[in-house]
């Protein structure tokens, strides 16, 4: 039975909010009660709370933002960083193999050559932007 009277409702709540479509009508329709409330609250704390009661709609805002998503904004910038990690290995990776490849090449050309001289001219030319 409190299971239902508890968590029941609040499931509800948390469908009603965590919906991508249709956040903005929701907010329409409550951000003026959102933000009456949140200033009241603020006024009636105190004579010196009274002072700082346009903190009320911040305050309305801010929750408004944690409670329609703000969570999902930190996701993204993470997602976008792990996407930019692994674009750059893969990057690295293909360089990599472009590089042993073409060393293999140079060596199966002339085997007589020094190794290290042809990665010195590998090196050369990746510096001055040239494809080898």
């Amino acid at each position: 039975m409190r299971y239902n009277l508890i968590i029941n409702p609040m499931q509800r709540v948390r469908a009603l909010v965590d919906q991508p479509d249709g956040w903005q009508p929701r907010h329409f329709a409550v951000a003026p009660f959102g933000g009456l409330l949140s200033t009241w609250l603020w006024v009636s704390y105190g004579p010196d709370w009274a002072q700082i009661d346009n903190f009320g709609v911040l305050f309305y805002g801010a929750l408004a933002v944690a409670l329609e998503g703000g969570y999902q904004m930190f996701y993204a910038i993470s997602k976008r960083r792990r996407d930019i990690n692994a674009a750059e290995d893969r990057g690295r990776q293909e360089g990599l193999t472009t590089a042993l490849d073409t060393l293999t090449a140079r060596l199966k050309d002339d085997p007589d050559v020094n190794p290290m001289t042809v990665i010195a001219e590998l090196r050369a030319q990746s510096q001055n932007h040239r494809q080898p």
